[in-house]
């Protein structure tokens, strides 16, 4: 379903790379209304036809994504824990609101690209009076969108009030992490196409007008919109693994989440990033629909681990480390910088002892992002000989590295057809 992002993020960006030299505007608008020539018809129609395409997808997705809420509300009252199923929905019915507003329009604008021939210049000035509309018009839709998913004040977002519903699923047993997890991403997709799809339609009515710098501004102020987003959407995913971890009803689920909790630190041999991670940052990468030229790298790192070795965390100072990426063959360089970086608790707890405690402890990651890099294989700059970084004895008389080696040996490659890229490690992963 991630693919859904990148094909409609790709018809922003490179459908009208021929028309403007590459930047991010929209021209179909504007050439049914010159009335388009043969050549531009059928490009038109090949446009629309793609976008019809990802409209079936998205469909498909959306009747799966309510069935799951069926069932999701189902376990719920099961459980005598229907009111969280209540308090999302109040939220959802309110996105749901704004996500047919701009579909109503999108749907004229893909019929129009499907037949430029037989749409009459009036009909394309009414759509652009609407797309623009301060009232009703795409941007305040993806605006309240954006509002609903986060939340303003002290009212909770969706994302989190579904976040709150379904960790008693899972804590029931009703459900795993990895299926409630699936539902979430694809809740979540489900509303960036509908941002997407609204940046579309403004790039398109502005360029219309002939107002090419709006037109081309619009895809930069959106990325600095939806990655706002990003913390609220990610926050969810460690909460949902932390579940499954405390139940340990099956034994190959439990493993499997102990491994992605802590970044394939403990006890792994090899290193693979953390799928549920890895999917949330495609997604992330795909909605911002990058510029031909955009790259970009997130490296997240995990502590503490779920290891209880020799590491003295209330000592270190995790949050004020920051890590960076080296291109490959230029290891002994300084590296590269992240852009910007968070710091998440994903689970506060009692800090006061020596050990790590899955169950009493805080859970924190730092995710660092690295944007418009040149294309490459990329990998984690080497800290181990840091001073206040350096090895500790760890179980069964191995030795334990703030970057285990596994983690330092994994290359990230990005270019133009893989525009982006992520990895996770756990510091001082246990080695046992």
């Amino acid at each position: 379903m991630t693919g859904i992002l990148a094909a409609v993020g790709t018809a922003v960006v490179t459908g009208v790379a021929s028309k403007i030299g590459g930047e991010a505007a929209g021209w179909a608008l504007s050439e049914i209304f010159s009335g388009p020539d043969s050549e531009q018809a059928q490009e038109i129609k090949n446009l629309g036809v793609q976008l019809d395409q990802v409209a079936e997808a998205v469909s498909a997705m959306r009747l799966e994504l309510k069935n799951d809420m069926n069932y999701i509300q189902e376990e719920l009252r099961e459980i005598k824990e229907e009111q969280l199923y209540i308090a999302w929905e109040v939220r959802d019915n309110d996105l749901q609101e704004y996500i047919t507003q701009i579909n109503v329009q999108y749907k004229r604008f893909s019929d129009y690209a499907n037949n430029p021939k037989e749409t009459s210049k009036l009909e394309v000035s009414n759509i652009v009076e609407d797309i623009l509309n301060t009232n009703n018009g795409a941007a305040n839709a993806m605006a309240q969108i954006h509002t609903i998913l986060i939340g303003s004040g002290k009212d909770k977002g969706v994302l989190q009030l579904y976040s709150d519903m379904i960790e008693p699923v899972i804590m029931s047993g009703k459900q795993s992490c990895y299926t409630a997890l699936d539902s979430y991403f694809n809740y979540y997709i489900d509303a960036a196409y509908a941002q997407q799809r609204a940046l579309y339609l403004l790039i398109e009515a502005f360029h219309q007008q002939e107002n090419n710098p709006l037109a081309k501004s619009q895809r930069i102020n959106y990325q600095k919109f939806v990655k706002s987003q990003e913390i609220p959407f990610l926050s969810t995913i460690d909460k949902m693994l932390r579940q499954e971890i405390k139940e340990e009803r099956n034994i190959l689920e439990y493993s499997k989440a102990v491994q992605d909790y802590s970044g394939q630190g403990y006890y792994a041999a090899h290193y693979n990033p953390t799928q549920p991670r890895a999917k949330a940052e495609r997604i992330l990468a795909n909605s911002l629909c990058l510029d031909v030229t955009q790259k970009r790298l997130v490296v997240w790192m995990i502590y503490p681990t779920l290891s209880s070795g020799g590491v003295l965390y209330d000592k270190r100072d995790f949050d004020g480390l920051t890590i960076n990426v080296c291109i490959a063959g230029n290891e002994s360089s300084s590296g590269i910088s992240p852009s910007y970086s968070h710091i998440v608790t994903t689970i506060e707890g009692y800090t006061g002892g020596t050990l790590y405690d899955l169950y009493t402890t805080d859970h924190k990651y730092k995710r660092m992002v690295f944007e418009d890099l040149p294309g490459g294989s990329y990998g984690l700059k080497d800290m181990n000989d840091i001073p206040g970084l350096e090895p500790v004895d760890g179980s069964n008389q191995k030795v334990d590295y703030f970057q285990d080696p596994k983690y330092l040996n994994y290359q990230m490659i990005i270019n133009d057809t893989q525009k982006s890229n992520f990895m996770d490690f756990s510091v001082y992963a246990d080695r046992r």
